[in-house]
């Protein structure tokens, strides 16, 4: 007669996986506290890194939207007077795209009482009709009327003004004149280095409002835009060296020529290294919330080792241990991606908005796509998995024997070597003075070894990628003011023409509270590199001031500085030697 057991039904295998899956919410359940650290650990960590990938993506990608719908000049050109005849010859040249005119006018502005600010005024030459590096309007009347004037957004707190409402500003031009120009609205032009960054304002008239500023109605600027490939920088150059042909040919004065990185932001230079920092960080703060999740679920295996003997005793293999716990896992994971998600989300927002506004750009999109958020969701799942395969597999793998017999200090019994008896000895004598419970306490510590190192991996991690963040901000501010230090001057006034140097200096001298003055000379000039068709660099600044400058503390990285005998010996700046490679320290340079 067979047995009653025999007869019984078998256990649905679905039935035996909600089992696990009730035993897994049970454990968290009763765990509240635990379950929900280990919820923010990961949560915080995978939110972080959300937050910076979107963050990275939103910006690399509108900025780069932003700056190319301004249709960004391909060269600049300086001299002039140009009129609105020669720019519309350069208009029909068919290897010139686009072109407009500026003249760009340095003044003062008051502010409040006895205070003045500096501003860079713009005489544009065709405010409906701008073809290269666009100003767009932001408020108020457009184009301004004549003898008012516009703002550029980010200059209304540098002068106290208020969007949307017209104030009148007090210019004082480089002859000494002032006038008074309402301000009238804002604009935005996305081109120029803001005023929050650069601490100089901007403001924009018509070329009708030159003549009552003592200006003829000419501009000493060129904006083309090259027809053809404007990302091809040997394009660029040959264009623009015809340009110049044409230019000199008509008698012009040409005092440089800027040729910027092809349809490139300024801010892209630095942009890649602060994406890399954030993007360190990110990555830094998933690995912190890694070794958390491997701290939490050794606690978690080591409460519930003589359970683990208990289930293999009865049958259960290491595999089905392993997935009994890995569900607690997968748990974590999807509750911190709830919380992860929207986070990132709203934190990649207000980054970007941060950062769009220091750039002065408008965001296109402030919403993360869907490969930054399959990145995130796979590094919620993967990271706490991975993290925690080590102390469930250690566990799970244990004989039925060493799991019922487990009393807490390490398993197996390990030779001691002669030096950690010696150390043992050591510690036994410095623990004296203790009270029992504290040596007991201390004792206990350091028994798990494993978990110790844990633990203090991650205190170090944590505590390093503060001591990093912190030492970051200090080596930024202090760079800041090396740089600063290194022009050891207050103020630099710059000529229309030239003076001879006592003259001018015994007029300085006069003036109350100065305390050293130097006389310094520059020109633009072009490198003109050793190849066979001695084709030209980019335009650069020559600089001639004396050998014992007292204002200017260079950094030199190689070679030495100049002493007062040299003669057709320079130093240059690094940028030179990054965008002329044939030069090295003692070569000749051709100007």
């Amino acid at each position: 007669m067979a047995s009653s057991s025999n007869n019984r039904p078998p256990v649905s295998r679905w039935r035996v996986v909600a089992l696990r899956w009730r035993k897994a919410l049970r454990d968290l359940y009763q765990h509240r506290l635990r379950t929900l650290l280990s919820v923010l650990s990961i949560a915080i960590g995978v939110a972080t890194f959300g937050m910076i990938m979107g963050t990275r993506e939103i910006i690399q990608d509108d900025l780069a939207v932003a700056y190319n719908a301004i249709q960004p000049a391909s060269a600049i050109i300086y001299g002039g007077p140009f009129d609105e005849a020669l720019i519309e010859s350069i208009r029909n040249m068919p290897e010139v795209a686009l072109v407009n005119g500026r003249r760009e006018i340095p003044v003062r502005v008051a502010v409040g009482n006895n205070n003045w600010n500096d501003m860079t005024l713009l005489a544009l030459d065709a405010f409906d009709d701008q073809q290269v590096n666009m100003v767009r309007p932001q408020s108020g009347a457009w184009p301004p009327a004549t003898n008012t004037m516009l703002v550029e957004r980010q200059s209304l707190a540098l002068f106290n003004l208020q969007q949307g409402k017209s104030a009148p500003l007090t210019l004082q031009l480089p002859s000494g004149h002032e006038r008074t120009l309402m301000v009238t609205g804002t604009t935005h032009d996305m081109n120029q280095a803001p005023a929050s960054i650069a601490g100089v304002g901007l403001g924009y008239i018509t070329a009708e409002t030159l003549p009552w500023l003592g200006y003829a109605q000419n501009y000493d600027q060129l904006h083309l835009r090259v027809a053809g490939d404007t990302t091809d920088l040997a394009h660029i150059e040959a264009v623009t060296a015809v340009v110049e042909h044409k230019l000199e040919r008509g008698g012009y004065h040409l005092l440089r020529t800027d040729i910027p990185t092809p349809d490139t932001h300024f801010a892209a230079d630095f942009i890649p290294a602060i994406i890399l920092i954030f993007t360190v960080l990110g990555v830094l703060s998933l690995i912190l919330s890694a070794f958390l999740i491997v701290n939490t679920m050794a606690a978690v295996m080591k409460q519930e080792v003589r359970q683990i003997g208990v289930l293999k005793a009865i049958g259960a293999r290491t595999s089905d241990i392993m997935g009994l716990y890995l569900r607690m896992v997968l748990i974590f994971s999807v509750a911190s991606l709830l919380l992860a998600v929207p986070l990132s989300v709203l934190g990649a927002r207000l980054l970007s908005a941060f950062i769009a506004d220091q750039l002065n750009f408008d965001l296109l999109s402030r919403f993360m796509s869907w490969r930054v958020f399959l990145l995130e969701i796979a590094a919620g799942f993967l990271v706490p998995i991975l993290a925690a395969l080590w102390p469930i597999l250690g566990t799970a793998r244990l004989t039925i024997l060493d799991a019922l017999t487990d009393t807490g200090t390490s398993r197996g019994t390990t030779a001691v070597s002669w030096v950690g008896t010696r150390v043992q000895t050591v510690g036994a004598w410095l623990l004296q003075p203790f009270s029992r419970p504290l040596r007991l306490t201390i004792r206990n510590t350091f028994r798990r070894r494993g978990r110790l190192a844990l633990t203090l991996l991650t205190l170090m991690l944590g505590g390093g990628i503060f001591m990093g963040v912190m030492t970051l901000r200090a080596s930024l501010f202090a760079t800041l003011e090396d740089t600063l230090l290194a022009r050891g001057m207050d103020v630099q006034v710059q000529l229309a023409r030239p003076y001879r140097v006592p003259e001018i200096e015994r007029t300085v001298w006069q003036v109350a509270g100065v305390t050293a003055v130097e006389s310094w000379r520059f020109a633009p000039a072009v490198p003109v590199r050793p190849d066979a068709q001695a084709s030209e660099g980019e335009t650069m600044q020559v600089f001639g001031l004396p050998a014992n400058t007292a204002v200017f503390t260079p950094d030199i990285t190689s070679g030495r500085w100049l002493t007062a005998t040299d003669q057709h010996a320079a130093v240059v700046h690094q940028m030179l030697l990054d965008k002329e490679p044939y030069l090295q320290v003692g070569d000749l340079l051709t100007i």
